[in-house]
């Protein structure tokens, strides 16, 4: 008699165990008011920190089961960004966090005038920090495989929201960026690069210098770029005072002076004809389409409107845009607008 209770005993304990065992492993354990959870994972980052965020954040029904798992389980969390989302076992997280089944992040790359506003940019939204990518970016060593070097990387990205794994290197965001880059170039913008007689480098080139001119009212771009393949054409010197800029590197500038269109360098479109060495910013899809896609027409010339709408006159005539600059002149002296 002793031996068959002895027996029913254990078999509910087992029974009990196992239940125990099943609700560690199979009852749902997100809260319900956390439909989902987005959770960054630092490298190195212990579990019991892990769990404190999620008890912090109201995130576990249950925080001690998942502690229990984990701990048995002799896990090893790796760095990554998952989203947790209502309806998880425990199971379920567990193996999110040991076999890094990470949710990509959506890394949006818009706007930079130098490499290191570039750096900045990406480390804010990835797990590397600036210190990480701007040694590729400056390096011609680094971007030889993709025949970019530190003057021409920023025509191989092409602004836009792309998806990436948190803990992405910056050697693969640059190869995410290549790869982004040849599907732009594809056939069709390839020939009508070929066509107006530029090459990528040289589109992305005039594209930065349009989308300095313009940026907020796009449908001027197309025209601007037709008066700068106007005076590159007829070999008159760009005089695009975005590039002066760039060369002073002082971008809060807002009226050029005498002196700086005398600065000695590649980017003084004032001083050397042509186009610069590289693009002066990160050009829009919407600049890059405008330059292939210029309008074609007869101006030479151009200037900001005196109402700073943001829009611009067209000339085709010195005398004519000589008026418009003068008004644009006036304009900025009574704003007390120096420099």
């Amino acid at each position: 008699m002793f031996k068959k209770l002895g027996i029913f005993f254990m078999l509910i304990f087992t029974a009990i165990a196992a239940f125990v065992a099943y609700n560690y492993l199979f009852s749902e354990n997100i809260s319900e008011e956390k439909k989902e959870f987005g959770l960054f994972v630092y490298p190195n980052t212990s579990l019991d920190s892990i769990i404190k965020l999620m008890e912090t954040e109201k995130v576990l029904i249950n925080s001690q089961s998942f502690k229990l798992l984990a701990e048995n389980n002799k896990a090893t969390i790796k760095p990554g960004y998952y989203k947790l989302k209502a309806g998880m076992t425990n199971r379920q997280i567990l193996r999110l966090f040991t076999a890094g089944l990470q949710t990509p992040v959506k890394v949006s790359i818009v706007h930079a005038r130098t490499n290191e506003d570039l750096a900045k940019l990406i480390a804010k939204q990835l797990i590397f920090n600036e210190e990480d990518i701007l040694p590729y970016l400056n390096s011609h060593d680094s971007l030889a495989e993709y025949n970019f070097d530190p003057i021409s990387v920023k025509s191989m990205i092409i602004p836009n929201t792309y998806e990436f794994y948190w803990t992405s290197t910056p050697k693969k965001f640059l190869d995410k960026m290549f790869a982004e880059y040849q599907k732009f170039w594809n056939d069709d913008r390839i020939q009508k690069a070929e066509k107006i007689g530029l090459s990528p480098l040289e589109v992305s080139t005039l594209a930065s210098i349009v989308q300095a001119e313009q940026s907020k009212n796009i449908t001027e771009q197309p025209t601007i770029a037709g008066l700068y393949m106007n005076r590159l054409r007829k070999k008159i010197p760009l005089q695009a005072d975005p590039t002066v800029i760039y060369a002073i590197q002082d971008f809060n500038r807002k009226r050029l002076l005498k002196s700086d269109l005398q600065i000695d360098s590649p980017y003084n479109t004032y001083k050397y004809a042509g186009l610069p060495p590289g693009p002066i910013n990160l050009p829009s899809i919407n600049a890059l389409d405008a330059v292939l896609n210029y309008v074609s027409h007869e101006y030479i010339y151009m200037c900001a409107k005196d109402d700073f709408s943001g829009f611009h006159y067209f000339s085709t005539t010195l005398n004519q845009h000589q008026i418009y600059a003068q008004r644009y002149q006036k304009a900025l002296n009574s704003r007390g607008i120096k420099k």
